[in-house]
């Protein structure tokens, strides 16, 4: 009996002192940066033209990350982009001649960016452009928003959760 009671006596002796503090003594060392289950996905989308009134392009993005649980918390910010260097925040207006506006409805698991012409139905973002629009989708969920971050500028919010691109 005395083996095995001084067995548990050493092993506790262990864990406890695997367990040690930091050199301060109050606090452990700082983990590695990370981006506190925050996601971004990044998608070259296919457009769909919708020609039955309302008339609009459209298209579908699937996005795990925004579940049933967080739809009503999660702050989702959608980007897009003609050159991946560049990101702007949807909603966008593009002022030309004419103008399109870019906008984007969440579900659980989707993520629909919407493309709309005030004179009807236009030409569909990638002709547009005159290239293949590329579009982010990033999921904050509560638990991991921080103060003063501009969500309609990527660079600052790529900063502030070390997202990769």
């Amino acid at each position: 009996m005395k083996k095995s009671t001084l067995a548990f006596v050493f092993c506790a002796a262990l864990i406890i002192n695997g367990c040690t503090k930091g050199k301060d003594g109050i606090s452990g060392p700082a983990g590695p940066a990370g981006n506190a289950n925050v996601s971004a996905l990044n998608f070259t989308p296919t457009w769909i033209s919708h020609t039955t009134s309302p008339i609009f392009w459209y298209t579908n993005l699937s996005v795990p990350a925004l579940t049933l649980a967080n739809i009503n918390s999660a702050a989702v910010q959608v980007y897009f982009s003609t050159t991946r260097d560049v990101w702007f925040a949807v909603p966008f207006t593009e002022v030309a001649s004419t103008n399109y506006y870019m906008n984007f409805l969440t579900a659980p698991g989707d993520v629909e960016i919407t493309w709309t012409y005030n004179g009807g139905l236009g030409s569909d973002p990638n002709t547009y452009y005159s290239t293949a629009v590329q579009a982010k989708v990033v999921v904050i969920p509560l638990s991991a928003t921080k103060p003063n971050v501009n969500l309609n500028n990527y660079s600052e919010v790529k900063a502030a959760y070390h997202l990769n691109d």
